[in-house]
């Protein structure tokens, strides 16, 4: 793997010494000469999540094609999805063979999706078309995202490492003298969790979002997709364990269910349909769960409309997934123009307008400054998340990082995501891609058997004495130990590469 890198940096070396040299056979106005043509702009089709009507959509279109068109001759059409089906009609979207050029892969397995031929390899195309996007990024970044050798997404640059939080209502932690901007034990926020029930009986303490688990992170490194982990990543041992029949697990549903059975979460949790954001912003909820980052509680006011605050009661930490298996961009096969769409993801990684445009909207219609220091950005008098048109959905973005800090967000804050990054634990594993596809037929039994209870565990809605027996008898009847065995197997492999 080391031997690829340096051939990569040197090939990227050698790509920018050609073209200081005047070689300018990849650019795209070749009608220097008379009798040479113009070449004929080309339309981008971007597919990534977040809501926006029609007509507004068309104008940040109109916007960002005003940028990408001189630069590099093509423009951009948008699809949105929202968040609640974004997998699926992606996966439709892609499994289809519809032709698209850029995509937001969010939670899509990219190992299935490089196995079966729907995306590209991106190596060669960062070498030629993406040389300053390729530089930006880490190389313990980089490491996350090869796939038999191949570079297969560019991670957004985003809170690259997980801190679960338990995400409040403002007003009612203050009313309830309930601490925040700290952090708790689950003990703790229970205690809290019991005095909102007392004060707001017809409110749900705590909510899930739309049917989800509870938890979308254990504090274990899920090696691609649980089916087999390393439950204590402050251990340096590589040892790939049963997170289903492991303390961790048992503990923490168990917890859920006491907490159920205290009216602490809402009962139908597993199948509740609602976003926890919607819930949250009708009064119908005082607290969800989920990952934080800097800025993060900022951002969910904004898009709740109320002032929310956080307790975490995990520190940060980091492993592949947190990489290269959330919201990397891929181009797929399906693109007839994947140089164009390289060029295009290279700006969206470097030119701080385009990259604004894409993730807040065009100026006066969908935000305006603060202030004339121009540090921040806020909405137009008169609009809100609910109504702008436009929604922003800023960790999806190739690089939100270069785009202007949100209305209450410091101007530091780009800083303080590049510290929670930088200084969050990182799993022994770090770097580590598992290769599920000798075992795709036990990776299929085993998922349909954690669809049935995993959810529902982590709800409170499933009594766990009984549940977490019954699930492991059928991931065991179904093969999860040779997935074990086989994850083992090429985590060792990795392990003694990576020490060569």
């Amino acid at each position: 793997m080391r031997k690829l890198k340096l051939f990569l940096a040197v090939c990227l070396m050698t790509a920018a010494l050609t073209a200081c040299s005047g070689n300018t056979s990849s650019q795209t106005d070749t009608s220097s000469s008379a009798g040479e043509t113009t070449e004929d702009t080309v339309t981008l089709k971007l597919v990534f999540q977040g809501d926006a009507d029609s007509a507004e959509l068309k104008k940040v279109q109109e916007a960002m094609n005003a940028v990408t068109v001189p630069a590099i001759n093509a423009k951009v059409e948008l699809t949105r999805i929202s968040h609640g089906t974004f997998n699926d009609q992606l996966n439709l979207i892609l499994s289809s063979g519809e032709e698209v050029d850029l995509v937001n892969l969010r939670q899509l397995n990219t190992i299935t999706l490089t196995s079966n031929g729907t995306i590209r390899p991106l190596t060669q195309l960062l070498q030629e078309y993406g040389k300053e996007t390729y530089e930006a990024i880490s190389e313990s970044d980089w490491e996350c995202c090869y796939i038999d050798g191949e570079i297969m997404v560019v991670p957004s640059n985003k809170d690259k490492a997980f801190q679960m939080c338990i995400l409040m209502d403002k007003a009612i932690c203050d009313e309830l003298d309930i601490p925040y901007g700290t952090n708790a034990t689950l003990d703790e926020i229970r205690d809290y969790l019991v005095r909102v029930k007392e004060a707001y009986p017809d409110m749900y303490p705590l909510v899930t979002e739309a049917g989800g688990s509870l938890h979308n992170h254990l504090g274990n490194d899920e090696l691609g997709d649980n089916f087999g982990v390393i439950v204590d990543i402050y251990n340096d041992d590589l040892v790939v364990e049963n997170l289903f029949t492991s303390d961790l697990f048992i503990n923490l549903c168990q917890q859920m269910w006491d907490w159920a059975q205290e009216g602490l979460i809402m009962p139908d949790g597993a199948s509740n349909t609602d976003t926890a954001n919607s819930l949250m912003a009708a009064g119908k909820a005082f607290a969800r769960i989920n990952t934080r980052k800097p800025g993060y509680e900022n951002e969910r006011s904004v898009q709740i409309g109320k002032e929310v605050v956080s307790l975490s009661f995990m520190e940060p930490f980091t492993m592949t997934d947190a990489v290269s298996t959330t919201y990397g961009w891929a181009i797929p096969y399906s693109s007839k123009h994947p140089e164009k769409a390289m060029q295009l993801l290279n700006m969206l990684y470097t030119n701080p307008e385009l990259a604004n445009i894409m993730c807040n909207g065009v100026e006066n219609e969908h935000w305006v400054y603060t202030d004339e220091n121009k540090t921040n950005i806020k909405y137009p008098d008169g609009k809100t998340s609910a109504n702008v048109g436009y929604g922003r959905v800023t960790y999806v973005q190739p690089n939100q990082q270069i785009t202007i800090p949100w209305d209450g967000d410091p101007v530091d804050i780009w800083d303080q995501m590049d510290e929670f990054n930088r200084t969050a634990h990182a799993s022994p594993a770090k770097g580590f891609v598992y290769d599920n596809s000798n075992v795709l037929n036990e990776v299929t039994a085993c998922m349909n058997v954690k669809n049935k209870y995993w959810n529902g565990l982590l709800c409170g809605s499933m009594d766990p004495s009984v549940a977490i027996p019954e699930m492991n008898t059928e991931l065991e009847a179904n093969g999860i130990d040779r997935l074990i065995a086989e994850k083992q197997r090429q985590l060792d492999e990795w392990a003694a590469g990576r020490d060569q």
